[in-house]
Parts: C-alpha cells; sequence; structure tokens
C-alpha cells in the first residue's frame, strides 16, 4: 500500500474545529486505537472485562459526510473506512445538530460583555469565536446529545465492520459478474469474426512477441465466452486446428501451451 502525501496544512483546520465543538478528530482517533484490540476468541467472549466489551463514547454529528481535513486524517493514519462507516451510522446530521439562532442567544448577553467581545475580536485575539460560542452555548435547552440507542460495545462496532467489508465486496462481486456477463453477450455477437481476426493477425502480421501476444489475448476472451456459454470442446477444438496451423512457430505455441490449451 502506497503511503498517503500530506501535509501540515491538511490538518491546520483540525484544531480549530476541535476549539469550535467539533469532536470529530477525537472520536476517529478513538475508532483508531480500538483497531488493536480486536475482536475477542471465543475464551474471552464470557470475559466481562475484555476490552472488546467496553463501550464508545459519543458519537458526534457529522461522521457520514467528513471535512477533507478529517479525511485525511483517516487516510494518513489507515483508520479502516468501514469502521468510520460503521460508527457513522450512529452519528446525526452535522447541519441539524449545529442549527443554532445565535441572533437570539447574542440579544441575551448584557451590553458590556457584547462590546467587550466585539473589543476582542478587533483586536485579533484568537479563538474569540469559539470563546463566544461556548459563552452562548449556556443559553440553549439541555443538550439531546443522547444517542437514541445504548452506546455500542468495542466488538459490536468491529463486527459492524467487518459486516460492512463483506458486503462490499459481495456488492464489487456481483458487479464485476454483471459487467462480465455483459461482456461476453457482445463478444457472442462477434464470435466467428473474432477468430478471424486471430488468423488475420497470424497470417499477416508479423511474426514476433506484440502480434503473438494480441493474438493469444483475443484467443483468452474467446476461451472466456467458450466457458460462459458451456462451450468449451468447441474452442479446444479449433484451437488445436490452429496449433497445427502454425506449429513451426514455437513461441506462439509456448503461450498457448502454458494456458492449457493444447
Amino acid at each position: 500500500m502506497q503511503p498517503t502525501k500530506a501535509s501540515l496544512s491538511n490538518f491546520i483546520r483540525l484544531r480549530a474545529d476541535l476549539l469550535e465543538g467539533d469532536y470529530r478528530l477525537l472520536y476517529l482517533a478513538w475508532l483508531k486505537a480500538i483497531t488493536f484490540y480486536g475482536i475477542p476468541d471465543e475464551d474471552e467472549e464470557d470475559n466481562p472485562d475484555s476490552p472488546a466489551f467496553d463501550r464508545e463514547p459519543p458519537v458526534p454529528p457529522g461522521l457520514k459526510k467528513l471535512s477533507p481535513s478529517l479525511q485525511s486524517f483517516v487516510e494518513v493514519f489507515e483508520i479502516d473506512p468501514f469502521l468510520v462507516q460503521a460508527a457513522a451510522e450512529a452519528s446525526p446530521d452535522a447541519r441539524k445538530a449545529l442549527a443554532v439562532d445565535y441572533a437570539n442567544l447574542v440579544s441575551r448577553l448584557p451590553r458590556s460583555e457584547c462590546d467587550d467581545f466585539l473589543r476582542r475580536l478587533l483586536e485579533g485575539e484568537p479563538d474569540v469565536g469559539s470563546t463566544l460560542r461556548k459563552r452562548l452555548a449556556v443559553f440553549l435547552p439541555p443538550t439531546e446529545h443522547r444517542q437514541a440507542t445504548q452506546p455500542r460495545t468495542i466488538q459490536q462496532l468491529l463486527q459492524r465492520a467487518e459486516q460492512l467489508e463483506r458486503d462490499e465486496k459481495q456488492r464489487q462481486a456481483e458487479a464485476a459478474r454483471q459487467r462480465h456477463i455483459a461482456e461476453m453477450k457482445a463478444l457472442a455477437v462477434l464470435e466467428e469474426q473474432t477468430w478471424r481476426k486471430v488468423e488475420d493477425l497470424l497470417d499477416n502480421g508479423r511474426k514476433n512477441a506484440s502480434v503473438y501476444d494480441e493474438a493469444t489475448a483475443l484467443l483468452e476472451k474467446l476461451n472466456q465466452l467458450a466457458e460462459f456459454q458451456d462451450t468449451r470442446d468447441v474452442f479446444l477444438s479449433h484451437l488445436h486446428w490452429l496449433a497445427e496451423k502454425y506449429t513451426s512457430r514455437p513461441s506462439l505455441i509456448s503461450r498457448w501451451s502454458k494456458r492449457g490449451w493444447i
């Protein structure tokens, strides 16, 4: 696996996000840490003290759509994307979670405090925005960050990640199967034409490796078509005829022999 290229600039925004109350970075770091536990063996399944039965911290909103900085963090630290996907299933939408009527909240601050925040802002004091948001948070109703379901255990998250990975592999395999079927159906229409193209290449092309490779690649497609149509005997019969025709070309025949065609 090639290492991910990233510079410090990819992570600069993460500090500001943390100060503004975006704790996705901390949760993702926790996800990375739990991968070292793994799913307990059978002899550990009844051990309630196993770390695998520890429960997750509060799931922050916005895990379903990571910022570019967080995505870089996931890639650089090689956090399992299926584990992130599993965790995100319990993550609320960030826009809904962060929707706050700041105009109403600011009006509840004393005038002197508003003036103080404005002065600090104009003087360029760092993190004034995050400090103000924290101050205004005291006027918000009790947070409803409680998860709709009981926090999941490390084991449950890891098992869910494995299931998501299996599902994705099955989806990709099925997509590949459908592509193969479509390719074979298209080739079936051109089967005779493809056989003639092989002969034309060998009869009129140069007697060199590139021509032999091209002809063999076409034959490999025809071999796949024979397996698809259950006509392998016909393919081998035609192939043996070609082998006899071009028996004086050992380099070509060697290619076919290595594939078990002759």
